[in-house]
């Protein structure tokens, strides 16, 4: 009798009914099962622990770029445009040569990365989203705009920043807030 009803599985299984008659039977459709398989991929692949930085930023003192010394008119003007020359940010000489230096280091890492791996690691991150955990101190990005940086000269003193047309919301943030707080969030349809 267990021999029968494997059989019938088995054929059962290995039929295949119209698009249908599965859907009305609450058979998975293949676009069902490759998004199932995609998020199940994502999330293994996704590292939610206190080493991602998309989740848990810290100012260095070389490797990232804090904007808030910038000059308000320059900065205004880069995000409209989305393009503006590094030394034009910065008015004051130590400020300005404190920033070339991280800069540098920036895009020595992300062309790194870019060539070696594949990744592309440049972005302007906008917002910070902080909440409770034990022993960690979450600071992660809210909105991450892909900056492109190209330098202007061999010696590289100085460097073209570029943004991304369209920013986006973090990512990983949004996966560790459905994973682990099982907050939803909905996407605002393309107009």
């Amino acid at each position: 009798m267990t021999w029968v009803t494997r059989v019938i599985k088995f054929r059962s299984v290995r039929s295949t009914p119209s698009r249908e008659r599965r859907a009305g039977l609450g058979w998975p459709t293949s676009a069902g099962l490759i998004g199932a398989a995609q998020d199940r991929w994502v999330a293994a692949l996704t590292d939610l622990g206190g080493r991602n930085t998309l989740l848990y930023y810290k100012d260095r003192r070389s490797g990232t770029l804090d904007l808030a010394d910038a000059d308000p008119a320059a900065l205004e003007q880069f995000s409209r445009t989305g393009s503006i020359r590094l030394t034009r940010l910065f008015r004051d000489v130590d400020v300005r040569a404190d920033a070339i230096r991280r800069v540098q280091v920036i895009y020595r890492k992300a062309r790194e990365l870019l060539e070696e791996r594949g990744i592309r690691a440049g972005y302007l991150a906008t917002g910070i989203a902080r909440w409770d955990e034990l022993f960690l101190e979450p600071a992660a990005p809210v909105l991450l705009r892909g900056l492109t940086i190209t330098p202007t000269r061999a010696r590289h003193d100085d460097f073209d920043l570029t943004l991304d047309d369209e920013p986006e919301v973090n990512p990983v943030l949004l996966h560790k807030l459905a994973t682990v707080f099982g907050a939803v969030v909905w996407r605002r349809a393309a107009d």
